[in-house]
């Protein structure tokens, strides 16, 4: 039946500071349509809308939707509908029909009122609040959250609630009055209530409305008996559920209208037997206590009940489970003639697939696109200006600067500078160790490859633009901008190189970064001109960059619609799928923080405060899986994966198992490629299938004949031969660096040194194909510049300091084992310093801030090193006595002695050269002299026998025997030993007189002594012999060699072995 309905709420309505209440009534048609999801309520609404219009032309009638994209979905569809009837009755077209949101219809009301207004926006309302509590708690009104006020985190918290106390229609003063009510006085809710109250007053003072505002004044407007809008017919469509402050502006609006017609998806609690719709019923209620108790309430049948399949599968991860997706799919377009547009795939959470939507999609070559808002950071160009922007605040980083010279951005041309010059500032910034800083860029022309003149003055003033004021107002730092933008920025446009789509991507992007930007300046004429530092400045537009984002559109209307539930637009479609249905996932895990989490919200409502959001009810994820599973009319499936792709396990949720405890039992996940034959996705897929099932077999398999497939298997035929026989285990294989074939029938020569060091032949004893990637292809990892000393930097300086301290010390024919603590400290410290000063004179040197720090730290540890030196030299019963420091033998020069020759298989010797950091001699007169050979580490690992054995560490026994060989001939080494400065202690000893027992196998139970130089010198020829003949192969002696080796990434050691290195499964101690 008709009803009237009554001119306000039956509950008092607080504006802002007045409360309005209408004197007289006014009587409105109100109709309330109910009933299940996809009841067909939306159509019949459209059909009288249509009716009405066609019948009262030039009247104007409104549609209200909830948001602008189901204002895009309604007027498609009502396009449609107009069509079908113009086609029957020969009417077309309406007239005074507007389709507009909330916040459209509260500024059309104040519009008609002739109420000016002004949005503050969305960017700016923090700095309200934070500006509210800082006076606060100036004046003391905070105790509670006193601490809290100069966090970014707490305003955004505290405006999540200032939202939520708008939706519920509650002023300040209504929170303020509960609260007294309930004792709540000196509690921090009041203080959260003050601060609310704070907020809008500030916003009143500077002449703004939020957007919720608008609707309070809206409110306040319609309840005014002075006001007349002569309005039609009013349509309510697409809200899932109503917030007071929404139905209060709609009953005020009904007074100024002659019908109000309201769709809601909802069913009684006697109809809804799957309690499907009980998290809207506080909604409902609501929307009946606002309108009036006699509302004419229609309740729908539910649909006709189509036959929807439902399929449940799981896959081994995301990956496979999206090809799956992509499969069924593509079958169905090619085989059933259906359209991209006919699926609809789902998850709760879309970026936790995005790699495999992008991989599996694109390989099916299917049209598709991803519904969901893209962030502003994740594009290359915000990248770029990001980066612009923090220049010069980063102190022109060498990698940051040469980053931005060298992008498709850069602005090259306007600038001035050509690849040529951006290619010598690389070189020679990495020669000349640039880390950052002006300073230090002058320092490239004074290299000897440096660019050219011109290019210094060029990079400069590119500099010059790109350095913000050190301080300034938000209208000079947008001014500053603007400039950088300007000039440095190559403005995205279309061209036959790029995807039109990624150029309006692009253009779009960069309009969002203006909107951004022109933030700021509407902050600062809403706050008040204010000189702040550029550090804040670049932080703030950094936070405002990161919060913003925009909707991607579609690229073709004919596609695979792929988003997250929330979004998933409200039509009917062949297929959908429903991915990712994991505990924790779907149903999804309560997102509510801050001071709007559960507790927090349920605190509130025992102050009479309620401002509980109907989709935290425990149902809301319930109603909507059935919702989305219901947008099926054939079928819809339901998948979830074993495991993330992190590897981690997943378990199903209760939405695929129901309650099933044999589920997992009975559901066993798709076998990888099971349907790639029958129903591949591409050649690819094909070619992954036969591999996965045929393994080695493939390269002579017979494959079906397509063009697609033989081009892709010729290409793989090369690759794919490689990877067969480097799995093959088989060592002795030019795949594996075995290259000896090839130097026999010299097709390739390999150049052997002269002479050779022993840092060479370690690398060859660790790791032949290390060697080859290190040595012959003299490869190494890139490594940026930095202000900090490498550790051959830190090494040098220990061993210069080293070195001038005994020096010195035998100059003044002093030894540790009897001199004089203090007079030798003295001589330690002055060596040191010496040291010190050896190193900064070093060009190449960069002294940062912590320069200082850096030094006291080396001298703290060299320190600690002179007194285990000293304690250790006093306790020796050998009285070992430095000798020589850094002796030199194989080098060219008077200063060298002669180099270590070890006879080799043919006529010519192992020449090899070194240095030794000490040659320590004992005091005992005996008839050979007894020598101990040291070599100072910067590190700490161990070096044992074992090391020796097996050929990876062979350093100290070669020094040994250079001693007796060409240094000190007649003397006998008796041991060698490594000390470590930075721990102060030694890492290792070798003896070569048989006072420790060795066993000669290690592993065995033999412990007859192993002579350690005769097995060095063994190394040696198979070593340069290895080399000599091509034998690179990947063969680590262990495997805490790939620990420490630089080329981890390209190494094929897991091929070989089958091995998880133990670099990652945690590595060792």
């Amino acid at each position: 039946m008709i009803v009237s309905i009554p001119a306000h709420p039956t509950q008092s309505i607080a504006a802002i500071s007045t409360s309005v209440l209408s004197t007289e009534g006014k009587t409105a048609i109100a109709d309330l349509i109910i009933g299940p999801y996809r009841a067909g309520k939306t159509l019949a609404l459209l059909d009288q809308i249509i009716e009405y219009c066609q019948s009262n032309l030039f009247r104007e009638s409104i549609i209200l939707v909830p948001s602008r994209r189901y204002q895009q979905l309604l007027e498609r569809r009502l396009h449609q509908v107009l069509q079908s009837r113009t086609v029957e009755s020969g009417k077309s077209g309406l007239v005074g029909l507007k389709v507009v949101n909330f916040q459209k219809l509260c500024e059309l009301v104040l519009r008609r009122s002739g109420t000016a207004f002004r949005v503050i926006p969305q960017n700016v309302r923090p700095a309200i609040v934070s500006r509210c509590m800082v006076r606060l708690n100036e004046a003391g009104e905070l105790k509670h959250i006193a601490g809290m006020v100069n966090f970014t985190g707490t305003h955004q918290s505290i405006l999540d609630l200032i939202d939520e106390f708008e939706r519920a229609a509650l002023t300040p003063d209504d929170v303020i009055r509960r609260l007294e009510r309930t004792s709540q006085s000196d509690s921090r809710y009041m203080e959260l209530a003050k601060i609310y109250s704070a907020y809008k007053s500030e916003l009143a003072q500077c002449g703004f409305d939020d957007e919720k505002g608008l609707a309070f004044r809206a409110r306040e407007i319609l309840y005014s008996n002075s006001f007349a809008m002569d309005l039609g017919l009013i349509a309510v469509d697409g809200f899932d559920r109503f917030n007071s402050l929404q139905l209060q502006v709609l009953a005020g609006l009904a007074r100024h209208s002659e019908a109000l017609k309201i769709c809601f998806d909802y069913l009684p609690p006697e109809a809804d037997l799957a309690q499907e719709y009980v998290w809207k019923e506080a909604s409902y209620n609501d929307l009946l206590r606002t309108l009036g108790s006699t509302v004419n309430t229609m309740e729908m049948s539910a649909p006709v009940t189509v036959t929807r399949q439902c399929q449940k599968f799981r896959a081994i991860d995301r990956q496979f489970e999206m090809e799956y997706i992509a499969r069924q799919i593509k079958n169905g377009i090619v085989k059933a003639g259906r359209k991209a547009s006919d699926y609809l795939v789902v998850s709760r959470n879309i970026r936790s697939y995005k790699a495999a939507i992008a991989s599996a999609f694109d390989s099916a070559g299917l049209n598709y696109h991803i519904d969901e808002a893209i962030t502003l950071n994740a594009l290359p160009l915000v990248q770029f200006l990001n980066k612009l922007f923090n220049l010069a605040f980063n102190k022109f980083l060498r990698a940051d600067t040469l980053a931005l010279l060298n992008s498709p951005y850069f602005n090259r041309k306007n600038i001035g500078l050509t690849r040529r010059d951006i290619e010598g500032l690389d070189r020679a910034s990495l020669r000349m160790n640039v880390v950052g800083s002006r300073s230090q860029w002058e320092d490239v022309w004074h290299c000897l490859d440096a660019p050219r003149a011109d290019a210094r003055s060029i990079l400069f003033r590119f500099f010059d633009i790109v350095t913000p004021p050190t301080v300034a107002t938000y209208h000079e730092f947008v001014r500053w901008i603007e400039d950088v933008i300007e000039k440095c920025l190559v403005n995205p446009e279309p061209n036959l190189e790029r995807e039109l789509f990624d150029v309006l991507e692009e253009q779009r992007a960069l309009v969002e970064i203006r909107r951004v930007v022109a933030s700021l300046v509407h902050e600062e004429n809403i706050l008040g001109e204010q000189e702040q530092s550029v550090e804040r400045l670049l932080g703030r537009l950094g936070n405002l960059i990161e919060r913003s984002n925009f909707r991607r559109t579609p690229r073709t209307a004919n596609c695979v619609v792929i988003c997250g539930a929330d979004l998933a637009p409200n039509l009917l479609v062949k297929e959908v799928f429903i991915a990712g249905l994991a505990d924790g996932e779907f149903p999804k895990r309560s997102s509510q923080r801050g001071f709007v989490s559960s507790d927090e919200v349920a605190k509130w409502a025992t102050f009479d405060v309620n401002i509980q959001n109907p989709r935290f009810h425990p149902a809301f994820e319930f109603a909507l899986f059935n919702s989305l599973v219901q947008r099926a009319e054939a079928k819809a499936y339901l998948s979830c994966p074993l495991s993330d792709m992190s590897g981690e396990e997943l378990t199903p949720s209760f939405f695929l198992t129901e309650g099933n405890s044999d589920f997992e039992h009975e559901t066993p996940a798709i076998a990888p490629f099971a349907e790639s034959n029958l129903a591949p996705l591409s050649a690819r897929d094909l070619i992954a299938h036969h591999g996965w099932k045929l393994g080695p077999q493939l390269a002579s398999h017979e494959l079906p004949a397509h063009p697609d497939v033989e081009t892709l298997r010729d290409k793989l035929g090369a690759p794919l031969s490689v990877a067969m026989a480097r799995a093959g285990n088989y060592a002795a294989s030019s795949f594996n660096g075995y290259l000896t074939d090839y130097v026999k029938t010299r097709a390739i020569s390999v150049a052997v040194p002269l002479r050779w060091s022993a840092s060479k032949l370690n690398e060859y004893g660790k790791c032949p194909f290390r060697y080859w990637i290190s040595q012959v292809l003299k490869a190494a990892p890139h490594m940026e510049p930095e202000d900090e000393l490498d550790a051959k930097a830190i090494g040098e300086m220990y061993h210069k300091a080293l070195e001038l301290f005994y020096i010195e010390l035998q100059s003044k024919s002093m030894n540790l084992s009897w001199a004089d603590h203090d007079a030798v400290r003295e001589i330690f410290d002055r060596s040191v310093d010496a040291a010190f000063l050896w190193l900064e004179e070093k060009r190449e040197l960069r002294r940062s801030e912590f320069w200082q720090y850096q030094k006291n730290e080396l001298k703290f540890r060299l320190q600690r090193f002179f007194e285990f030196e000293l304690t250790s030299a006093q306790t020796d019963p050998d009285k070992y006595a430095p000798t020589l420091v850094e002796a030199k033998f194989g080098f060219d020069g008077d200063e060298s002695y002669p180099p270590l020759m070890i006879a080799s298989g043919s006529d010519k010797p192992i020449a090899i050269f070194g240095k030794i950091d000490r040659v320590d001699i004992a005091e005992d007169l005996q008839e050979q002299p007894r020598i101990r050979v040291v070599d100072y580490k910067k590190g700490s690992s161990p070096v044992t026998d074992a090391d020796v054995v097996e050929g990876r560490n062979i350093q100290l026994p070669l020094y040994a025997l250079a001693v007796e060989q060409c240094i000190l001939p007649g003397a006998k080494a008796v041991e060698a030993k490594y000390l470590s400065v930075q721990a102060a202690a030694p890492i290792g000893t070798h003896f070569f007189d048989g006072r420790k027992k060795r066993r000669s196998s290690y592993g065995s139970g033999d412990e007859t002594p192993i002579n350690l130089l005769q097995v060095t010198e063994e190394h040696v020829k198979r070593i340069v012999n290895g080399i000599a003949s091509g034998d690179f192969s990947v063969s680590p002696t262990n495997k805490s060699v790939c620990l420490t080796c630089d080329h981890r990434t390209i190494c094929r050691v897991k091929e070989m072995t089958g091995e998880r290195p133990e670099s990652e499964v945690g590595g060792v101690e």
